[in-house]
């Protein structure tokens, strides 16, 4: 049976770079799916009308099939995971395929916000940074991969992204197995890598 971990944290944290970190060491006994790909469908919606959405509350993602697809990956069975498409704020028609293997990373803002994922997961990893970091490294990203303005990032953090946080996913930093300070930008902490993949091989 696979071993599942969420890695939760705030937007800019480092939970993909950590996703990916793990990846590199334990390579393809490992697959990562990303809970933003399970956005809710928008495609009926006007473009103006996704534009002003809340995509920083848990009623914007899909846990209940997410939930579904990792029982199917428990039990060895693959799966077809859908696609988000960031700049037209909606899914896409794709999926992608993706296979069970020996660990599985559900990483993403509120994978710890849904209890059925939350209950899931066999180790609950919590990247932490301060504020002023996550919102560099979220302006960075949003303008160069989402082709999203500086103006529209300031906006959409300090009245959505910064509140929401604070609501829904800053309490689970307490309800986390392992801590990951990730607030330095020259990469991430290798002393505290190694902690959390013996961790990780512990308890498997």
């Amino acid at each position: 049976m696979a071993f599942i971990i969420g890695i939760c944290g705030g937007s800019g944290a480092g939970k993909t770079t950590l996703a990916n970190r793990l990846k590199d060491i334990f390579k393809d006994d490992l697959t990562i799916i990303q809970f933003d790909n399970y956005g809710m469908d928008h495609s009926s919606l006007p473009m103006e009308e996704r534009v002003s959405l809340n995509y920083d509350i848990p009623s914007a993602y899909d846990g209940q099939l997410l939930s579904k697809h990792i029982q199917s990956l428990k039990k060895s069975k693959t799966i077809d995971r859908p696609c988000y498409d960031f700049k037209m704020h909606t899914r896409t028609k794709e999926t992608v395929e993706v296979k069970a293997s020996k660990v599985i990373v559900i990483e993403g803002i509120m994978c710890f916000a849904f209890i059925d994922l939350f209950k899931n997961y066999d180790l609950r990893v919590f990247v932490d940074a301060k504020e002023e970091t996550r919102f560099k490294r979220r302006k960075r990203r949003d303008m160069v991969e989402r082709g999203r303005s500086e103006e529209s990032i300031t906006k959409q953090f300090y009245s959505t992204v910064k509140p929401m946080h604070d609501i829904y996913i800053e309490p689970h930093k307490v309800k986390s197995d392992f801590l990951f300070d990730n607030d330095n930008d020259n990469g991430l902490d290798e002393n505290q890598v190694e902690k959390l993949v013996n961790l990780i091989r512990e308890k498997m």
